[in-house]
């Protein structure tokens, strides 16, 4: 027996690290990894046809209720914040925010230069779901894919963006 024991402790070591994972996996444990902060659309809403939407690009889409009040304000800056902090990647993102006429576009257009806003037709508002005032992020094959609340926090667009920017291919 003494003489079968470092063989046996040997396998025993070797076996551990598979019998634990075995017993982890079994057990239902699961890793965290990244979780999105946004609430995924299922299934993603095709939006390539919505006006001053760029194929190709990544898009923060604000869907604006019908007065910018100071909940639309603060989202409109945390689009501004989420976008400027993905850095050297800035060019891949764009910035859109679909308002219910022509007035209120005109001027968060004028408020933003870099936003653009364009009136958005009833069907399309209507298309996203509930047609409530939020925060999408589009895919570059024009897809929406995530949905934040207006009043989220923008720190969860940005940690969302940056990851779906730098495991992307596209865009």
């Amino acid at each position: 027996m003494k003489r079968h024991l470092p063989l046996a402790l040997l396998t025993t070591l070797a076996l551990l690290p598979a019998l634990v994972a075995a017993g982890l996996y079994w057990g239902g444990w699961r890793s965290e990894g990244h979780r999105a902060h946004g609430r995924f659309l299922t299934p993603p809403a095709a939006l390539a046809d919505a006006p001053g939407l760029t194929r190709g690009d990544w898009t923060l889409l604000y869907l604006t209720p019908a007065a910018c009040d100071p909940v639309c304000v603060k989202a409109l800056h945390g689009l501004r914040m989420a976008h400027r902090a993905q850095g050297g990647e800035q060019g891949r993102v764009r910035r859109l925010a679909l308002t219910p006429d022509a007035a209120l576009a005109r001027d968060l257009a004028a408020a933003d230069p870099g936003l653009a806003a364009q009136p958005a037709p009833p069907a399309l508002r209507a298309r996203l779901g509930d047609a409530l005032p939020g925060i999408y992020l589009i895919d570059p094959q024009g897809y929406a894919i995530l949905r934040y609340a207006p009043d989220a926090d923008p720190r969860g667009l940005r940690q969302d963006l940056a990851h779906l920017l730098k495991h992307s291919w596209v865009g």
